[in-house]
């Protein structure tokens, strides 16, 4: 594999107030696989299975408004290009695939008040990435092959918000909301060909949302911990196999003494029961209640 890749950036103060930044990248990828017909021969003997160059331009626009000392607000743009796998595993039957291309809109606004005590975060963004890669079944054969789906978007938003009264508190919170489905995909099943334009993918929640709270004392000792919940997650693309939404609890407790940091980390202390990656036929369940213990030292 060999690549070059040229790039440009810049920043532009228009006001005061007002900054445009921008960049532009070129890439130029030369990618050629040897495979081995007879690697128990001496010498073994090898022959060129396939080459392959990729010529992406991609880039990003955008802009930050210092709406007040306090707050700021920006808009971007980008474009991104990347392989369907990493390159150097790439085999002859994705020799022809495209590269994924994908679309990123974004607006939002950061602000900071109380002396930096208290931080929040809003945007709302809208993605599309084409040209994905997914398994289906060949019609002739009946063999598990891999084809390029039309499209995948998602649109959503994020609020984050984080203070630190006095004390040594840190309480922080955040939420996602995710509407993201296919676009343009038509599944070969072997036996028919169904349109799954709509359907939402696999293994992503339209809800999470984290709440994480820390205290620290002067004595050294620091203690940490929240919720997560992550909402329900389709494992097919058919939308019919559904994986249940879940609520972990993590909390650690620490203590820093000169040279000394010990730790103590209980992680899904709810011993709950949920899958981190639902499949059509087989799940993957999570770890359960864990305790871990860490001593750092130095010098």
């Amino acid at each position: 594999v060999a690549t070059h890749a040229f790039r440009a950036q810049n920043a532009l103060d228009l006001t005061p107030a007002l900054k445009l930044v921008a960049g532009v990248r070129y890439d130029t990828i030369a990618l050629q696989r040897d495979t081995l017909a007879n690697p128990t021969t001496t010498p073994a003997t090898a022959f060129s299975t396939f080459r392959q160059d990729y010529h992406p331009l991609t880039g990003r626009v955008g802009a930050v408004w210092a709406l007040t000392p306090q707050v700021n607000l920006y808009a971007a743009a980008s474009h991104a290009a990347e392989p369907v796998s990493q390159l150097v595993s790439l085999n002859v039957s994705q020799a022809d695939f495209s590269l994924q291309r994908g679309r990123q809109y974004e607006i939002g606004a950061k602000g900071s008040w109380w002396r930096g005590r208290v931080d929040a975060t809003v945007a709302v963004f809208d993605l599309r990435k084409k040209d994905l890669l997914t398994s289906t079944l060949d019609p002739a054969t009946g063999l598990r092959i891999s084809q390029q789906v039309g499209a995948q978007a998602s649109r959503g938003a994020e609020v984050a918000l984080a203070i630190s009264p006095a004390g040594g508190w840190r309480i922080e919170a955040n939420a996602a909301l995710t509407d993201a489905r296919f676009e343009d995909f038509n599944e070969n099943l072997g036996t028919t060909i169904i349109s799954r334009a709509g359907n939402r993918p696999t293994n992503v929640p339209r809800w999470v949302a984290n709440v994480f709270v820390a205290k620290r004392f002067a004595s050294g000792l620091s203690l940490s911990g929240g919720p997560r919940y992550v909402g329900e997650r389709f494992g097919n693309n058919h939308n019919s196999v559904i994986a249940a939404s879940y609520v972990t609890m993590d909390a650690a407790v620490s203590w820093t003494s000169r040279r000394w940091h010990l730790t103590l980390r209980g992680r899904n202390l709810l011993d709950e029961v949920y899958e981190p990656v639902a499949g059509t036929t087989m799940r993957r369940l999570a770890d359960p209640r864990s305790v871990e213990g860490s001593m750092r030292w130095t010098f």
